[in-house]
């Protein structure tokens, strides 16, 4: 969820719904250049009863969509602001936006609890890596020391297999999960999502996994 939905007021009413569903729910913030906004935001989603708490740690110059700037109020974090949002928040703290094995271990040092393995769908910077092509240094250098999530392009259950067998315990879906939105509303997500899981148990299955802790790299077929 967008940290721009947020600003001085009240908790959002539609993450205030979203929370009372019973799900699990995580509510990302922007590193926006007006920093007191930006802890608002923070503070506004902890009240609604978050589970989680994201930081795009990679979005400081904003996001853009094509060549369009979609977010452009935004500035870097340091080191020692990302250390005080820890201190701020009493929940799990999420830094998305990891792409480096340095990145990985400053989210270590900071305090995150998870971060996720994402290029933002490339809507920071042209030409960013893939998640898998960074992933084995980037597992190496947190040491199991924090949750590792990935997203960016995940589309089938045999995607969310590659993930949990480059060494991600969450994979992340947003975009099948809007298409699913707009062609049949909440069957068409609930028909997403069931066709992925039903692909993943299915490739699991065949490959003697009974649980996703088991899968490993050894199911993949990689280049030489």
């Amino acid at each position: 969820m967008d940290g721009n939905a947020y600003s001085k007021g009240p908790i959002p009413k539609d993450l205030r719904e979203i929370v009372e569903t019973g799900v699990p729910v995580a509510a990302n913030v922007k590193p926006f250049e007006n920093r007191e906004k930006m802890l608002q935001n923070i503070d506004a989603i902890q009240e609604a009863g978050v589970h989680w708490v994201g930081i795009e740690v990679d979005s400081g110059q904003g996001t853009k969509i094509g060549d369009r700037i979609m977010a452009a109020d935004c500035a870097p974090l340091s080191f020692q602001e990302l250390k005080h949002i820890r201190k701020r928040v009493s929940m799990p703290l999420i830094f998305k936006g990891i792409l480096s094995e340095k990145d990985a271990r400053k989210s270590v040092d900071a305090g995150a609890d998870a971060i996720v393995v994402s290029n933002h769908g490339a809507h920071t910077l042209d030409y960013l890596p893939h998640p898998f092509q960074v992933m084995d240094e980037i597992v190496a250098a947190v040491k199991g020391e924090v949750v590792i999530m990935v997203d960016g392009g995940f589309r089938r259950g045999s995607d969310v297999l590659k993930g949990l067998a480059f060494g991600a315990s969450v994979v992340g879906l947003g975009r099948p999960i809007l298409y699913g939105l707009a062609a049949g509303g909440k069957e068409g997500v609930r028909g997403v999502i069931d066709g992925i899981t039903h692909e993943l148990k299915r490739l699991m299955t065949m490959m003697g996994t009974p649980v996703t802790s088991q899968v490993t790299r050894d199911v993949l077929l990689m280049d030489p």
